[in-house]
């Protein structure tokens, strides 16, 4: 067995006994695995240094490759917690009560105080630590589920590089000549693509590692009748909830699945696990009571949570689902009456995991498509083990049984291929979001030199941006948190356009109680028209391609 590649089956695969094989890791499995993930951050690395290097004389490239709205709200959160435990939501001209937000860009925010490390950089340790404790996670929890070594590294790999089949989307595109692609979602949708998270959304990866862990110590914890394991998911699960709160509810119906599919195979209550379920729930829910009430008393974060259906993203249709997962779906389907059949407490938890967390993929909430993270975790050990078994059977060609498994693979790395070589024809325009005009980038540093908590009326392309750099609190800069956004965003737009008259700028200045106007790059245009509104508005900071306007107290 030691010489046997990866790829070729096993002799006897097929008659593996239903007690499940353990899977020993040598020192040699960590550094390879080290290794792999070490060459899989350096390669998603490529964006930011190919953006920070090729940054024009007049641009700044602000640290972000991807979805710069959601981003720079992370970058808010982390410069509100770098002094403070509770912060208000700075991406909202409404006064608001602060609140407890986020462990993780907490951490985060005191780590920049301590180091003086800036927010882009913040954001490359978070991808360095999310992706080794993803990839290490992954690979310890596929070592208490897997049936061999060859399987083990193979789902790893392919949760690590692999996504669906969206890439006939891509040849859509340019076989008909369209200016997007014909449904975009089925190849950028992030929760359930390890390697797309890594490069710009490290949160998701951060967190499905520990829903990771929590599944792989309960199991544990079955096995070994301690409560220990079970003691120490728990508090995993609370450190979850403080920073990933929607995942507890993967966790709580996955393993309640479980423990219940335990009862029903064994005809007795299986009373340990009730007690770690518990246990869990127990140690978990404050968070989750916490944010419960927070976004369903606070009128701020009540609205906010309101306007999460703004994004448009919900999960899509299970046909929709065959793109994203490609050949995993359907494969993992094909093992379902095996895991019935066996029914080892490994099968109990997949089974309860690729079925609960399908029917999780559609609860009637608007963020029900982040619980597509981690499901690519269950669907690929499957989809393996489906491969491998059709590769083994004795009346395929060898050259099948040999190239089955990789065949996946490479499939199913394609719609990563594209949107990595994507993140370069997009950085290299370098314009807006992802670079702003220094000017521009001088007078937000301008509007942080200024002392107290005043309202900033922008474009939403440089608001975004005002709450991380400037600590001030923005008319328009988020989709979500940006209370009443479209109106503001009609406002903001009929501010600057030149028809408004003085008196309609007027009125908008004081419906939002705004203190200071940033005219970006884009409204230069429109400079002229502001400075007739000289009853008003007072220039306090002017460059080129940027200008900040104080607003005269009347």
């Amino acid at each position: 067995m030691k010489n046997r590649s990866l790829l070729q089956p096993s002799a006897g695969y097929l008659s593996m006994p239903a007690q499940r094989v353990h899977l020993t890791t040598s020192w040699r499995d960590y550094v390879l695995l080290g290794v792999g993930i070490a060459a899989l951050l350096l390669l998603t690395s490529l964006p930011y240094i190919y953006a920070q290097s090729s940054n024009p004389a007049d641009r700044r490239f602000m640290g972000i490759v991807s979805d710069v709205p959601d981003t720079a709200q992370y970058f808010a959160w982390l410069r509100g917690h770098q002094e403070r435990l509770i912060v208000s939501n700075q991406m909202t001209s409404e006064p608001n009560e602060p609140a407890f937000l986020n462990l993780l860009w907490l951490a985060l925010g005191r780590l920049a105080l301590m180091t003086g490390l800036s927010f882009a950089g913040c954001l490359q340790i978070l991808r360095v630590v999310a992706g080794i404790s993803f990839g290490f996670a992954l690979f310890w929890l596929y070592g208490l589920l897997a049936e061999s070594q060859r399987e083990r590294w193979l789902a790893t790999i392919l949760v690590l590089v692999g996504a669906g089949i969206g890439w006939i989307w891509v040849v859509e595109k340019y076989l008909f000549r369209r200016s997007d692609l014909l449904y975009p979602l089925d190849v950028q949708v992030a929760e359930p693509n390890a390697f797309l998270s890594l490069i710009g959304y490290p949160h998701f990866l951060f967190a499905a590692a520990f829903v990771l862990a929590i599944f792989g110590l309960f199991l544990v914890g079955v096995r070994t009748a301690r409560m220990a394991p079970y003691a120490l998911a728990a508090l995993l699960a609370l450190i979850l909830g403080l920073h990933h709160t929607y995942d507890l509810i993967t966790v709580y119906v996955i393993l309640g699945l479980f423990v219940l599919l335990r009862w029903m195979n064994e005809y007795r209550f299986p009373t340990r696990e009730a007690l770690g379920l518990t246990l869990i729930g127990l140690i978990s829910s404050p968070p989750a009571a916490y944010f419960t009430y927070l976004t369903s008393q606070n009128p701020i974060w009540r609205q906010v949570l309101a306007q999460f259906d703004n994004a448009g993203v919900f999960t899509p249709n299970p046909l929709h689902l065959l793109i994203i997962f490609g050949p995993q779906l359907p494969l993992a389907l094909t093992m379902l009456p095996m895991l019935m059949r066996r029914r080892t407490d490994t099968d109990l938890l997949l089974l309860a995991w690729a079925v609960g967390g399908f029917c999780l993929l559609y609860i009637p909430t608007d963020f029900q498509i982040h619980m597509l993270c981690p499901y690519q975790v269950p669907l690929a050990l499957l989809a393996i083990r489906a491969t491998i078994r059709f590769a083994a059977q004795p009346s395929l060609w060898s050259s099948m049984r040999r190239y089955a498994p990789v065949g996946l693979l490479l499939l199913a790395s394609l719609v990563n291929i594209y949107l990595l070589s994507w993140r370069f024809v997009d950085l290299a325009r370098h314009q807006a979001p992802y670079y702003l005009h220094r000017d521009e980038v001088a007078a937000i540093d301008w509007l942080n030199q200024q002392s107290g908590q005043t309202v900033v009326l922008s474009s939403e392309t440089l608001g975004q941006y005002v709450p991380a750099l400037a600590d001030k609190r923005a008319v328009l800069a988020h989709w979500a948190q940006t209370v009443d956004y479209y109106s503001k965003q009609a406002a903001v737009a009929q501010f600057f356009d030149p028809a408004t008259t003085e008196a309609e700028r007027v009125a908008i200045l004081e419906r939002y109680d705004v203190q200071y106007v940033v005219a970006g790059e884009a409204e230069q245009a429109n400079v002229p028209q502001l400075e007739q509104t000289t009853a008003l508005l007072e220039p306090v900071f002017k460059a080129p391609n940027a200008t900040v306007y104080m607003v005269r107290q009347k």
